[in-house]
């Protein structure tokens, strides 16, 4: 615009006073010039619009190329928000993992020698290790609660134990309580030994006027209870 009025000016002053001089035609050539470089301007402005224009999206059912992003939502979002690949993978990660999820108070077998993380490792007699805190073993107290021990009545409670060797059975009730083994009901066969002659008889174990017959006994075996053959596996419990 400043070059505008700097041509014009010489123009309106010759207008104005009738003078002929030579700075008329440089005056009116540099209006033109001025003219036809705003004019390409214009034009290249609006061919640079319409270039953009034709680049953008339509607002219904767009198209996208290239790589377009987006912020990622919040988990759990549910609205007319964008779902990027970031958010998606992790609503699925999040699905599974609450599908495959191990229910805090199972027990399992490990075959390793220490607990794995997430895990307590049963102790083999209740009391002392078998009492834990109720607040650093929230998940598990809610599960389990006193079931296997009061603990201090307030802030420690107990795990399930086992002791060693023994088995785990099956109960519907009484869960937390251990039972003794029994053996099937049965009865051991004997036969007794009778010796004949001299008009009597002698019946084993029976005393006699000329001696005396000595009863055999059966050396016993065994351990202090009855115990289960198998291997050996560690008892953890899901925390």
């Amino acid at each position: 615009m400043a070059n505008l009025v700097s041509a014009v000016s010489p123009y309106k002053y010759i207008v104005a006073n009738g003078i002929q001089d030579p700075r008329v035609s440089d005056a009116i050539r540099s209006i033109v010039k001025i003219l036809q470089d705003t004019h390409k301007d214009l034009a290249g402005g609006i061919n640079t619009l319409s270039g953009l224009d034709a680049l953008k999206a339509p607002i219904a059912s767009p198209a996208f190329t290239g790589v377009p992003t987006a912020p990622t939502a919040a988990p759990l979002t549910n609205n007319t928000q964008i779902a990027t690949t970031a958010y998606t993978d992790l609503a699925i990660v999040a699905a599974i993992a609450s599908i495959i999820a191990v229910p805090a108070g199972t027990i399992i077998d490990f075959a390793g020698t220490s607990a794995p993380t997430g895990y307590l490792a049963c102790p083999t007699a209740s009391g002392g290790a078998q009492v834990v805190s109720r607040t650093t073993y929230a998940a598990l107290f809610a599960a389990i609660g006193t079931t296997w021990g009061a603990g201090d009545g307030s802030t420690t409670f107990g795990i399930p134990w086992f002791a060693a060797d023994y088995a785990a059975v099956q109960a519907n009730a009484n869960v937390g309580t251990s039972s003794v083994g029994v053996n099937l009901t049965h009865s051991h066969t004997t036969n007794s030994g009778v010796v004949s002659g001299g008009g009597g008889t002698l019946t084993a174990g029976a005393a006699l006027g000329f001696g005396s017959a000595t009863a055999s006994t059966m050396t016993p075996a065994g351990g202090a209870a009855n115990l289960a053959a198998g291997v050996r596996t560690l008892k953890c419990v899901k925390t």
